[in-house]
């Protein structure tokens, strides 16, 4: 009985890296939002993604930015789980990092958006 056990759990081991993860690594289209903070996060997410599209970045800046706001959503995952959860400060100090990081995206999607041309 012990043998058996201790082989399945050896087993189970084993094949534990190879099971799927089902971790969310961005938001996603169509995804429910809950919270003022979330609406915007979303809505920025799709921003980036719709500026890039757009081609107003590329995908250097894409990227970078990506991280940027990544690392905003890690400090708010990190706030939330902490043990009294989050708080107003957090909230008020993740807020403001996201109105910082979309003007910075509105600004360089400003710089690289093509002059339109003088009518004749």
């Amino acid at each position: 009985m012990f043998k058996k056990l201790c082989l399945t759990v050896l087993a189970l081991t084993a094949l534990m890296p190879f099971t799927p993860s089902y971790s969310q690594t961005e938001i996603q289209n169509k995804q429910p939002v809950k919270g003022s903070m979330d609406k915007d996060a979303t809505r920025i997410q799709a921003k980036l993604k719709e500026d890039f599209k757009k081609g107003l970045i590329d995908a250097d800046q894409l990227s970078q930015m990506q991280r940027d706001f990544d690392g905003i959503m890690t400090r708010e995952d990190d706030l939330r789980n902490r043990g009294n959860g989050m708080n107003a400060s957090g909230k008020k100090d993740i807020l403001k990092q996201l109105t910082a990081f979309e003007a910075r995206l509105d600004k360089q999607a400003g710089l690289n958006k093509p002059a339109k041309k003088a009518a004749k």
